[in-house]
């Protein structure tokens, strides 16, 4: 072989030939680099041939593209959504009060049975009667499913 055929690039389909050139390629020492700080812009683009705004400096490029995104468009705030007012909410009826109320004194009671000048253990029985009887009163206030929709003859029939 002389010295020619050597130099010569492999065929690019020849992936053993290449692996080859690449391995042979590591005792080589790199090329030396100049330091980056010591190299100026323009030093840069002298050497790559490339500018920083790309290879035709007057025309504008993606990024100026994007700097005027939307700048022709109104700045009208009167065009946004505005929900529609929230429902009002429910008023409780009496009976809810009342219910809420009572096992507000049964929970003072319980936990503070000093508040009444009576036995501990009679006011402390009376905050726990107080907050059983609120929540039965509150579970019976409590609005039944649609009863017309129920039928029991609907499911699955074998």
């Amino acid at each position: 072989m002389n010295a020619d055929a050597e130099r010569a690039e492999p065929d690019p389909d020849d992936v053993d030939a290449q692996f080859a050139r690449i391995v042979a390629g590591y005792h080589t020492d790199a090329p030396e680099r100049p330091d980056i700080e010591s190299v100026e812009l323009t030093d840069m683009t002298a050497l790559s041939g490339l500018s920083p705004r790309g290879p035709e400096a007057d025309e504008p490029g993606l990024l100026d593209g994007l700097d005027t995104f939307g700048a022709d468009l109104d700045d009208d705030e009167d065009e946004h959504y505005v929900p529609p007012p929230p429902p009002p909410l429910p008023r409780p009826t009496k009976r809810v009060v009342t219910a809420v109320l009572v096992f507000a004194v049964g929970v003072l009671l319980l936990f503070w049975p000093e508040l009444l000048p009576i036995s501990d253990q009679l006011v402390r029985f009376a905050g726990l009667a107080g907050i059983v009887s609120a929540v039965v009163m509150l579970v019976m206030l409590l609005k039944p499913g649609d009863e017309e929709d129920y039928d029991p003859d609907q499911g699955a029939r074998v």
